[in-house]
């Protein structure tokens, strides 16, 4: 079963592509929709599914740890403010950065359902 990535940025999406192309990451589909658009019925089928995928480190750190591409797993990395940035500065002048949704339970809600019952609660035990 291929991977599903979720990456809205233009450039980043074509790196994603590139990356899965090489043989860098696990073979999938990357889908450039905002996340609040995505729908349970968009993921089914996925083993793995990365949301705000970016260039993807996490399905490489999976497999520098021994998580085999064929297991299921879903990671998210929701996008943070940069330094200086407006949100982090407190000055309310300048371009306004991308945050991610207000309220995440209107995303969770449609998207997580899916979520595998199968996975542990914490995959990474120390």
């Amino acid at each position: 079963m291929p991977a599903y990535y979720n990456e809205h940025d233009p450039k980043a999406a074509a790196w994603l592509r590139e990356l899965i192309r090489r043989g860098h990451l696990p073979a999938g589909e990357v889908d450039t929709r905002s996340i609040t658009e995505v729908q349970p019925a968009d993921l089914a089928g996925f083993l793995q599914c990365h949301f705000f995928a970016g260039i993807d480190g996490w399905p490489h750190a999976l497999r520098l740890a021994g998580w085999p591409d064929d297991r299921r797993v879903w990671t998210g990395s929701c996008p943070c403010q940069p330094a200086g940035s407006v949100a982090s500065s407190g000055s309310g002048s300048g371009p306004r950065p991308q945050k991610p949704p207000k309220n995440p339970k209107t995303v969770c809600p449609k998207v997580c359902p899916l979520a595998p019952p199968s996975l542990p609660k914490n995959p990474f035990p120390l």
